[in-house]
């Protein structure tokens, strides 16, 4: 018997990829670093990925017996969120004793599906590492130590009735959370792997309306010490060895000296792997990109999202196009490969400034060998754009979640039809297709 198991749903926009595209394994990080906050706190945990384990539904409902659990946690995302009402369901009709708990992205932006689903007994709202450790300390003790209604960030329901606690502070020191601890998925999973994932911080600055960052970690940008970020790296070197690294942030390079401590130590160390990173224009310089040109650094993916200056300034996206196009260029002439992404479908997207951002992409594509995709302007749960869609005379196509995948259009405004942004994405399509074409003739 063990205290929990937590459960990782199939993404269809993942499990396409897998098929079409050879997608390396890469498991839940949120749930690993859950299992090894769990572990440090002396709780017995594992975890069920459904993305990569391909189990049926007996197949898990068996394994979920074998394993016996008092409680299962249940991640999901908005595109997800049907599926984890339906495996709820199967768990309870089988298992009406073990306690069930949603969380992740979806639940904390939106919480109708808690509230209209009595499968569910919890939902941890926001971060979970602290939530879900006091949640397991009240159920083993049966509320003798600690009460539901004194953990921060919980909702529960009893005799049908819904609780909603405050909400939680979030995380300040962030090297209190342990290394995650990748071999809970076997590390031989990972040998063959392209890339891993590295976290490095959480929370965004940044207030752009179509996004759901700063609803989910906070407005405030908190990080791991660097020297931690890089041990870890190091580790997984020795472990696993994968042929390159993806920091995930939403941007690294905020905060300079930080930066700069982490050349430092790839420098001091003669270290040789590969990575890559996120970043936004307006926090990247030639000054910092000349230092990166000899740090191993393949590429820096920039959030674009429009070519059209007025655009940018409506969606709070805070960026000078001016300015974004020097920092492309700058970024190529030193080997550095731009990845580029935008979106088409902004609440005042029209054709002008849709054939502007495709102009952009185009130029480049041609002039400073950039990657480019694109994906649908998706009004997520929480977001600004989803509660103020009214305002902004935006309109929905369908309330289906499965079908917030980005991959479709979900949203329109009389200015600029589903149509048009098909339109739109199929011109994005060939240009991606000129970009393969125009790299091999160098």
């Amino acid at each position: 018997m063990i205290d929990i198991l937590l459960v990782s749903l199939p993404i269809q926009t993942l499990l396409t990829k897998q098929i079409l595209e050879g997608y390396d394994f890469s498991p839940s990080m949120g749930l690993i670093y859950l299992n090894t906050y769990l572990e440090l706190n002396g709780f017995r945990a594992d975890i069920i990925d459904l993305i990569y384990d391909n189990l049926t539904k007996e197949q898990f409902l068996n394994k979920v017996d074998e394993l016996s659990p008092l409680v299962i946690g249940i991640s999901s995302y908005t595109e997800n969120i049907e599926l984890a009402v339906k495996v709820a369901k199967s768990i309870k009709n089988r298992f009406p004793n073990i306690y069930t708990v949603i969380g992740g992205p979806h639940i904390s932006l939106c919480q109708k599906e808690f509230i209209d689903n009595k499968e569910f007994d919890f939902a941890i709202i926001n971060e979970g590492e602290s939530t879900i450790v006091e949640l397991l300390e009240a159920i083993k003790t049966n509320q003798q130590i600690i009460r539901y209604n004194d953990i921060d960030g919980l909702m529960y329901r009893i005799d049908n009735e819904i609780f909603h606690n405050p909400n939680r502070q979030y995380i300040k020191a962030l090297d209190l959370i342990p290394i995650p601890k990748r071999d809970y998925f076997g590390l031989e999973r990972f040998k063959n792997n392209k890339l891993l994932l590295i976290n490095s911080s959480r929370g965004c600055p940044n207030k752009c309306i179509y996004c759901s960052a700063n609803v989910l970690s906070g407005n405030k940008y908190r990080v791991r010490n660097i020297d931690n970020v890089f041990l870890e790296i190091i580790m997984l070197q020795k472990l696993i060895d994968p042929i390159q690294y993806t920091i995930t942030d939403d941007s690294f390079t905020i905060i300079r000296s930080r930066v700069n401590r982490f050349l430092d130590l790839i420098d001091e160390y003669k270290a040789t792997f590969r990575w890559e990173c996120e970043s936004i224009v307006k926090h990247m310089d030639e000054e910092l990109l000349d230092r990166l040109k000899d740090s191993n650094v393949i590429s820096i993916q920039y959030g674009m999202e429009s070519g059209n200056q007025e655009v940018l300034n409506k969606i709070r996206k805070g960026i000078n196009l001016e300015y974004a196009e020097k920092i492309i260029k700058a970024t190529q002439e030193r080997g550095i490969t731009p990845l580029l992404s935008f979106i088409f479908g902004h609440f005042c997207e029209t054709k002008e400034t849709a054939q502007d951002t495709l102009d952009f992409m185009r130029k480049a594509v041609t002039q400073y060998d950039a990657s480019v995709a694109a994906s649908y302007n998706t009004p997520f749960p929480g977001t600004y754009q989803y509660e103020h869609m009214d305002e902004l005379n935006m309109y929905l196509l369908t309330d289906d979640f499965k079908m917030f995948t980005l991959k479709t259009p979900v949203v329109y405004n009389d200015n600029f039809s589903a149509d048009d942004q098909r339109n739109f994405m199929y011109e994005v399509a060939n240009l991606r297709k000129e970009r393969k074409c125009y790299k091999y003739n160098q």
